[in-house]
């Protein structure tokens, strides 16, 4: 879980190819699956 919010904002943007402005919530999971990082605007 090294990535910031701005890492994480870009990831859904280049990977997903899907704006993080754009209401949906994105979940994001750590190697271990122990951690998660909900990004939402």
């Amino acid at each position: 879980m090294r990535k910031g919010v701005e890492g994480l904002a870009a990831l859904a943007q280049d990977v997903l190819r899907q704006k993080p402005i754009g209401g949906a919530v994105f979940a994001f999971r750590g190697k271990r699956g122990d951690r998660l990082k909900l990004l939402h605007f």
